[in-house]
């Protein structure tokens, strides 16, 4: 009875706070349905294992965001093969179909993990980090590069001018806000590897906030030669985005023009940059999938 009032102004109360706008109460509705069947799933599946990892990782912001995004221009568009890969990575289901008496279909690398059994381990091999993900590591970093830049912002990505003597690292972008530099790293993280269940059992953000720690750590003396502030930029394979992540952009929308209008287009801005993101997410796992059973077909013909 709590999700579904008997009249309308009760309706109103619970979930508008007495604003009578069919659009918001549709929403509202929408969301606490949502909510209280998260819940009720949630208690069916340890934290520890698989299903458990999913659903908390699709609890995170915005990582339903591609299932809504309007194909309105090629950046929000996802080819039916995509599609459904994304859906079946999202969902857990087994991507490809293989008649039950199929022999081992392993991993093209050295672990030869078998596909049929971890379809999905492409995205959390150890040897694979240097390839298909650093592809989708690149793709988020130039359209975070691309936001700061379409709102009037001095944004570079890979910039030498931050990186000490002698000294291979560089941060992934560096922006210029109002009164300070932006020096933000990027990095993507599979929820359901092994070492991310364990950890997001003690919290849907524990992973997330463990790689937020590592960067900062790996990046202190950086920041504090060039006076400038290290933001990581964590996002996971099923959508979500990090606190931090979420923070970057909304703290870059913020800067420059304050009337109503530019905060208007600002938040268009944030929106198109997320959708853009969320769907190059979801491209690039499917790429990453079909070249993981392409290339294990042909090792093991």
């Amino acid at each position: 009875e709590v999700l579904f009032p008997a009249n309308l102004d009760e309706f109103s109360g619970l979930y508008d706070d007495g604003t009578r706008n069919v659009t918001r109460l549709q929403r509202t509705l929408y969301w606490a349905t949502s909510a209280h069947i998260f819940t009720e799933l949630q208690k069916q599946y340890a934290a520890k294992t698989p299903e458990g990892a999913r659903l908390r990782a699709l609890n995170q912001p915005y990582a339903n965001h591609w299932l809504t995004v309007q194909a309105t221009h090629p950046a929000y568009r996802l080819h039916d093969p995509s599609f459904r890969l994304s859906l079946c990575f999202r969902l857990g289901l087994f991507p490809w179909f293989f008649p039950d008496e199929s022999p081992a279909f392993r991993c093209d690398h050295s672990c030869q993990v078998d596909l049929l059994q971890h379809p999905y381990h492409r995205f959390h091999c150890a040897l694979e980090r240097k390839k298909g993900r650093y592809h989708q590591h690149n793709n988020v970093q130039a359209l975070l590069v691309q936001y700061a830049r379409n709102l009037g912002l001095s944004a570079e990505q890979t910039p030498a001018n931050y990186r000490l003597e002698g000294d291979k690292r560089t941060p992934d972008a560096s922006i210029n806000m109002d009164d300070y530099v932006m020096l933000v790293d990027v990095s993507g993280i599979d929820p359901l590897a092994p070492s991310n269940i364990a950890r997001n059992s003690a919290g849907a953000e524990k992973a997330a906030e463990s790689r937020d720690k590592v960067k900062l750590k790996h990046y202190a003396d950086l920041e504090e030669k060039f006076e400038a502030r290290i933001v990581p930029f964590v996002f996971d394979l099923l959508g979500g985005l990090s606190a931090s992540a979420v923070g970057v952009l909304t703290d870059i929308s913020k800067c420059g023009e304050h009337d109503d209008s530019a905060q208007r287009a600002r938040k268009r801005d944030i929106h198109r940059c997320i959708s853009r993101m969320s769907i190059a997410i979801q491209r690039d796992n499917a790429a990453m999938l079909r070249k993981a059973f392409l290339n294990a077909q042909q090792h093991q013909s």
